[in-house]
């Protein structure tokens, strides 16, 4: 008797194991497609986890804001975390027109020459154990950087990214498989 216990206990244990094991989800599917429509998307993997821009407008901080004036291109995607706090990810290049198919280096926080760019992962309204302040910003240069590709300037502003970014503490980033459709 204690012999067909054990043989139904020990199969109704692993399958109840099984059953509570969760799919794993693949944290690039979480990403808005790389379009070139204007669908103003911002996304990419920090850290190999999902970063999505997500909000309304440049006025409550969310959200995808950008400019091009034949000068400079901005970018920046935001969204609130469960904190409270603020994720922004964005970059700039310096050059006087892009050009579709063009890649531009982000290498650089000051000094840059026309076709740099600068990079930079940021997380505000932070707030330590105490109260305290405790944002966190990380930025490209010389040493850690990456790069910018221009895939559209048609009917939107769109293109793809990725860069390292450090912060003053010595603290890298890893911004990969990026993607931007404005």
């Amino acid at each position: 008797m204690k012999t067909l216990k054990m043989h139904l206990i020990i199969p109704l244990i692993i399958l109840l194991a099984y059953a509570c094991k969760k799919d794993k989800v693949d944290p690039l599917s979480q990403l808005p497609p790389a379009t070139q429509t204007g669908a103003r998307t911002f996304g990419c993997l920090v850290n190999g986890q999902a970063f999505v821009a997500k909000g309304t407008s440049f006025y409550d901080m969310l959200g995808l804001s950008a400019s091009y004036n034949n000068v400079t291109f901005y970018i920046q995607g935001r969204h609130k975390n469960s904190d409270g706090s603020i994720t922004q990810i964005g970059f700039n290049i310096d050059t006087i027109n892009l050009v579709p198919g063009q890649t531009y280096t982000i290498n650089l926080n000051s000094g840059k020459k026309k076709g740099d760019g600068s990079g930079g992962y940021d997380v505000v309204g932070l707030r330590t154990p105490s109260g305290a302040n405790g944002d966190i910003f990380y930025y490209t240069n010389n040493v850690v950087s990456g790069s910018v590709t221009i895939t559209s300037l048609a009917n939107a502003t769109a293109g793809t990214f990725y860069f390292n970014a450090v912060s003053s503490t010595g603290d890298t980033v890893k911004i990969t498989n990026g993607r931007f459709d404005w």
